[in-house]
């Protein structure tokens, strides 16, 4: 009620050609900013941290062979709403009958590196393949996430009435 009362107000000293074009935008920017409020709440918990368990590492037979070794496909997919960089699994005892690319997957320290530490966005995936007798058992044991480039990409969607519907998932 307090809105449709702000908008009359606001109204009354536009000419009217203005009126509508004028309310809609500003309706429009209302709800881009109150969703977007709404969702970080709900998504975070009132919190922008995220943990190792928003990496998810899935793993799947492609059914295809290297030599006598089954191809493994393994997904490492970004739950966290933030950008995560640095990405590391551990696996013990890993090996491959067929070379990995090392700008997806290698071993540094104790750990395998994913994507050459580079950043996975939110939502998104870096898939690699190997083959073996066998899945190897891969957890995520560190990563940093980068929250600053999620809330640029979330402010220029809101700029100049950019908000699309679906375009500011995440935000």
């Amino acid at each position: 009620m307090m809105l449709l009362n702000l908008q009359i107000t606001v109204e009354e000293h536009k000419p009217a050609h203005q009126r509508k074009s004028f309310c809609l935008i500003w309706q429009r920017s209302f709800l881009a900013y109150f969703f977007t409020f709404l969702t970080r709440t709900l998504r975070s918990g009132g919190s922008e941290s995220c943990d190792l368990s928003t990496v998810q590492v899935q793993q799947t037979n492609t059914g295809q062979k290297h030599g006598y070794d089954p191809i493994f496909e393994v997904e490492v997919k970004n739950l966290c709403r933030c950008e995560l960089t640095n990405v590391y699994l551990w696996s013990e005892g890993f090996a491959s009958s067929m070379s990995v690319d090392p700008k997806l997957f290698r071993q540094e320290g104790s750990g395998f590196l994913v994507n050459d530490g580079k950043g996975i966005p939110s939502l998104m995936s870096v898939k690699f393949q190997y083959a073996w007798d066998r899945a190897y058992k891969m957890t995520p044991s560190a990563m940093q996430e980068d929250c600053a480039g999620e809330r640029n990409r979330c402010e220029e969607l809101l700029l100049g009435n950019k908000w699309l519907p679906g375009a500011g998932d995440g935000c």
